[in-house]
């Protein structure tokens, strides 16, 4: 009868133990605010924009901010699908995770399609100038990736 008490007692134990460090272990990993005394100090600067590096889901329930400068260029004849295409060329690259070669990979600039309403945002006024777009990629001609414009803004 004492072989089976102390058998459970060193369960008991060892449970205890095993749970104190798994809580141990999460209170280590735990980050702290700094006190609002040492703000001065923070490395973030609040008054920065935040730069978006990565596009990683497709559609409308994916929205995000990217940043660039707009451009508009003329489509050629031959493709027959208007006058004119809209691109947003990054400063640094982005990282395009959902695109028609099935691998993330690294752009320079992403072809952008205007609000569907001109009343709001007229995408004219903002070629040739640095613009935060709000919005969402979405799938365009041949399976190219695009950027759906909800909004835009000049920075």
């Amino acid at each position: 009868m004492k072989r089976n008490n102390l058998a459970f007692l060193i369960i008991i134990l060892l449970s205890v133990g095993f749970l104190y460090l798994g809580f141990f272990s999460l209170k280590s990993n735990e980050k702290v605010c700094p006190a609002s005394k040492k703000c001065d100090e923070c490395v973030c600067n609040e008054d920065k924009k935040e730069q978006t590096h990565a596009i990683n889901a497709v559609g409308e329930n994916n929205p995000i901010f990217i940043y660039g400068t707009l451009n508009k260029e003329e489509i050629p004849q031959e493709l027959e699908l208007g006058e004119y295409w809209y691109w947003l060329y990054f400063e640094k690259p982005l990282l395009l995770v959902n695109n028609a070669s099935g691998v993330p990979m690294y752009v320079d600039k992403i072809q952008v399609l205007p609000p569907a309403t001109k009343d709001f945002y007229d995408i004219d006024s903002f070629v040739g100038k640095k613009v935060e777009l709000y919005g969402y990629q979405t799938w365009g001609y041949a399976e190219s990736s695009v950027f759906q414009i909800n909004a835009v803004r000049e920075y």
